[in-house]
């Protein structure tokens, strides 16, 4: 996909240098905005996956398989540049999402806000979600 602008280390150093009198309101655009990329590129790979499965009967073990015939590059984690996190779980599926905004591997546990009412961007991993039928066996 090229050069995709401004890294994730680069967003979080940006929102931590900000005068404070601005620092609030434009942190929220810098996690509005890499939120929003890792929603897309995780729902890109989502597609690729489901492509994958419907071409072979089953997720692929590794992202890796995709390219180049689903994908042509594995896009990375916005946040780290890292590689995305992925597993197959046991029921079939599997566990797509992007470290997030605390820049740490939650095991794939979103972050949700203290009454875990909502979800809250700056805690937990940005996890892919999809309602797809289970795999038949």
């Amino acid at each position: 996909m090229g050069n995709r602008g401004i890294g994730g280390e680069q967003l979080v150093e940006r929102a931590r240098d900000l005068r404070s009198g601005e620092r609030l309101r434009d942190e929220q655009y810098v996690i509005g905005f890499a939120r929003a990329q890792a929603g897309l590129d995780l729902g890109v790979i989502a597609c690729a996956l489901e492509r994958h499965r419907l071409a072979s009967g089953r997720y692929p073990d590794t992202l890796e398989t995709l390219a180049p015939k689903f994908l042509s590059t594995i896009l990375p984690d916005v946040i780290t540049g890292q590689p995305l996190k992925y597993r197959l779980t046991e029921n079939g599926r599997f566990l797509l999402y992007s470290v997030g905004w605390n820049q740490s591997d939650d095991g794939g546990a979103a972050g949700l806000t203290a009454r875990r009412q909502m979800f809250d961007p700056n805690k937990g991993d940005w996890v892919w979600c999809y309602q797809t039928p289970v795999p038949s066996q």
